[in-house]
């Protein structure tokens, strides 16, 4: 397992797709934070779950799981299918952002691109190269994961926080709406096309008012990519009947 590079904690203005996708999908969830380098203490260092998988190439041929944009010093992996994830870094404009585009470059020569980040992002392909997960660390309360199937004709991309808000479950739904860090994140490959979902946080309380102890969650999940499915893991479901 590797631990992605912690956070940076500057203001930052998030890039207008991705906060779409983030209040569409549970509303106003504490973003008004927006990365705000003083509203929130630093989330732990991220580590994505499981062992790791050969999953692509990266720049520097090491064989990896996962790779942190800009963090491992990689501006690019291939993946065993011939598709590159890459990003590119235009410097900071005149507020001091840096808006990296995240991008897809097809065996044709086409790129396209697929999201933005201004904090670091983890990517990791499957291990046969077809699928792509990419989990954006947008803020110091909130991340999402993006479940991208390349196509050249155009990739299709989902927000795995809408996806679980969406199929309704409860205990989850409720953490993700009144959650103050929820961090949606993809972790290892189980399959080919499932990719394991961890949805963790805690409640929505000043940690440091008396009376209101944090109270952390964690919930794992599958999604697969085939079918569209996404189910709680059996790791999830022997906690909860234990």
């Amino acid at each position: 397992m590797r631990p992605s590079t912690k956070l940076s904690y500057r203001s930052h203005r998030s890039d207008g797709a991705v906060m779409h996708r983030i209040v569409s999908a549970f509303g106003a969830m504490a973003l008004a934070a927006g990365g705000s380098a003083h509203a929130t203490q630093p989330p732990k260092a991220r580590t994505l779950a499981g062992p790791p998988v050969a999953a692509a190439t990266a720049g520097t041929g090491q064989r990896t799981a996962s790779v942190n944009f800009p963090g491992d010093s990689v501006t690019e992996v291939r993946s065993p299918s011939g598709v590159t994830v890459y990003y590119v870094d235009p410097g900071a404009d005149a507020d001091g952002i840096d808006e990296r585009p995240i991008m897809l470059r097809y065996s044709t020569g086409r790129t396209e691109k697929i999201d933005t980040f201004t904090r670091n992002a983890d990517v990791s392909w499957s291990p046969h190269g077809d699928y792509l997960v990419v989990t954006d660390w947008i803020g110091s309360n909130v991340a999402d994961c993006l479940a991208v199937t390349p196509s050249p004709s155009g990739a299709r991309k989902r927000s795995m926080t809408s996806v679980v808000v969406s199929r309704g479950f409860r205990n989850i739904s409720r953490d993700i709406r009144g959650g103050l860090h929820v961090y949606v994140s993809c972790g290892r490959w189980v399959s080919p096309s499932r990719v394991q979902v961890e949805v963790e946080g805690n409640e929505n309380c000043d940690p440091g008012s008396s009376g209101c102890p944090p109270r952390e969650f964690d919930h794992f999940l599958i999604y697969d990519f085939r079918s569209g499915r996404l189910d709680l893991s059996k790791r999830l479901a022997q906690k909860q009947s234990g």
